[in-house]
């Protein structure tokens, strides 16, 4: 089970001024390389900005972040701990050991860190959080609670996860006309293209092609993409 972590072991050193303003700053670079899918440039240079300020919570959430999408799980939990100890009132620490557990297939732990992070969430973070916490309950085999977690959320994630939920139940008008609205609202992003392709693939193949190339296109390194073109030939 979950649980707020204890407070922060006493440290004997404090962080200077100046030392501070260079991890914020180097958080700021290395925040700019992710957002440009160069994750890997941006590692060491968030371990440099953790190294000036190891108390840093941005810091720690962006290099678990990154750390996490790279399939450094254990890494990753371990940076979202830290940064619930420093910080558990907030909801990004929560968010982000959610997003871990999820990914580690221990969906209740999943769970419970998300709805701490529901409950802290501020207005601009709620539907991130739904998006996440939706994720977690359908993964756990709870279609009703997930359905439930994105209702009224207006982001491309809350669209694909209910067009998965109508996929899982034989809708697939429903599951279609979901998939397009998430590709509406994220039309740079492969993810809705390359389940629509799935989806279609029986039923409309030459649709289902062109889909799967487009979302090559979009993302020439994703191995789902390709796999997905090579598929259609």
């Amino acid at each position: 089970m979950t649980t707020t972590p204890p407070p922060p072991p006493p440290t004997t050193t404090t962080t200077s001024a100046a030392a501070a303003a260079r991890a914020v700053a180097l958080h700021g670079q290395a925040s700019t390389l992710a957002q440009a899918g160069q994750l890997r440039m941006a590692l060491p240079i968030w371990g440099e900005a953790l190294r000036q300020d190891p108390d840093n919570v941005a810091v720690l959430l962006g290099l678990g972040h990154a750390l996490g999408s790279l399939g450094e799980l254990d890494e990753a939990a371990d940076l979202a701990q830290r940064a619930a100890r420093l910080s558990p009132q907030t909801a990004a620490p929560w968010l982000l050991m959610g997003i871990v557990s999820l990914e580690q297939r221990r969906f209740q732990q999943a769970i419970e860190s998300l709805l701490l992070s529901r409950d802290r969430a501020t207005p601009d973070e709620r539907d991130g959080v739904a998006v996440a916490l939706g994720q977690a309950w359908a993964a756990a085999g709870r279609p009703a609670e997930a359905a439930d977690a994105v209702s009224g959320v207006e982001l491309a994630g809350a669209y694909l996860l209910r067009g998965h939920l109508c996929a899982e139940r034989g809708d697939v008008d429903g599951a279609r006309a979901a998939m397009v609205r998430a590709g509406e609202l994220e039309p740079d992003h492969p993810e809705p293209y390359k389940r629509l392709a799935a989806l279609l693939a029986l039923s409309e193949p030459g649709l289902a092609r062109e889909l799967a190339h487009h979302a090559l296109a979009l993302a020439p390194m994703d191995p789902e993409a390709r796999a997905l073109v090579e598929a259609f030939g």
